[in-house]
């Protein structure tokens, strides 16, 4: 990042020595603002492969908090005040390394076709098949932990990518339940939209609603369970202890490299990556019948103008 870029339009401009005079409080809040304006916690946008070794930084990164605060910032802020400012961005956001921002405008068309081809409920089988195969691999003792939470935390990766896909391909297949998304969704209720982008086509319904549902975390399961019901009509079982709990450890294994809030280690077993792969593929099963329903009955449909 270029120096002194917090004079851009994503955060308040800040006159340097005026900076410098301010409370540490109110650096820290300056400090803050830009640094989220400019950089993203990869869980939201980064996808993350095991087999590669965790998130893959395809919007630049990883990049550490204080390393670019004291980039952008030192010389005007104190050393110490920067320390403390990356420190807590660590603590508030659970985040020790950072992506750069997403840039959906070069990516969509790529986006768009990989989510429109994806056959996800053999893709999501495959996965699953892949990590009982890695759960038959006796890993050295010393790291067999760090393995264990590896294929537990793919698991709820490959769950979260089956639901992601399998939402948005009905739902771009079908008029009617974009509209419904659009009109039921807050977020876009409330977006505003300039009349000049939709005429030069910057600004596609279509394409705010692709990058609005890109940018979605699909492991938080209440939030989707909610999108499936109220856009799809999809019912979800009513039993989703296992899952729930398993995004939380996923949590803790991709955010604290496999420990609690507390410093605890987790430990993990084959039988709970088990238990986790059997809760996943129990919710797909139920859910996966009433997705294909709507793509077939989309088939011979009549849509309404968007």
């Amino acid at each position: 990042m270029s120096q002194m870029s917090f004079f851009d339009d994503e955060t308040p401009k800040r006159d340097p020595d005026d900076l410098a005079e301010a409370e540490p409080e109110e650096q820290k809040e300056v400090m803050k603002a830009w640094f989220l304006a400019h950089y993203d916690d990869p869980v939201n946008v980064c996808p993350y492969e095991s087999r590669e070794g965790g998130f893959q930084y395809i919007w630049s990164g990883p990049y550490d908090a204080q390393e670019e605060l004291s980039g952008e910032f030192g010389g005007v802020v104190d050393n110490d005040v920067i320390a403390e400012c990356a420190q807590e961005l660590v603590d508030e956001h659970s985040c020790y390394e950072w992506s750069g921002p997403p840039d959906y405008e070069q990516s969509d068309d790529y986006l768009a076709e990989a989510i429109e081809t994806s056959r996800f409920c053999e893709t999501f089988g495959h996965s699953l098949d892949t990590i009982r195969q890695l759960l038959e691999i006796d890993p050295p003792l010393a790291s067999k932990g760090y393995f264990i939470r590896l294929l537990y935390a793919s698991a709820i990766t490959a769950l979260e990518a089956y639901l992601s896909d399998a939402f948005i391909v009905t739902v771009f297949a079908d008029r009617n339940l974009l509209c419904r998304l659009v009109a039921t969704d807050p977020t876009l209720k409330a977006r505003k939209v300039e009349l000049t982008g939709l005429v030069r086509g910057d600004n596609t319904p279509e394409k705010i609603v692709r990058e609005h549902l890109l940018q979605i975390s699909w492991h938080n399961l209440a939030r989707v369970r909610k999108l499936y019901k109220t856009v799809l009509g999809v019912d979800w079982p009513d039993r989703l202890g296992v899952l729930y709990n398993a995004v939380m450890i996923r949590h803790d294994i991709v955010h604290r490299n496999g420990r609690t809030t507390d410093g605890e280690e987790r430990v993990l077993s084959r039988e709970d990556v088990e238990g986790v792969i059997g809760a996943a593929k129990d919710l797909v099963n139920a859910i996966d019948e009433k997705v294909r329903q709507l793509q077939s009955d989309h088939d011979g449909s009549s849509e309404e103008p968007f």
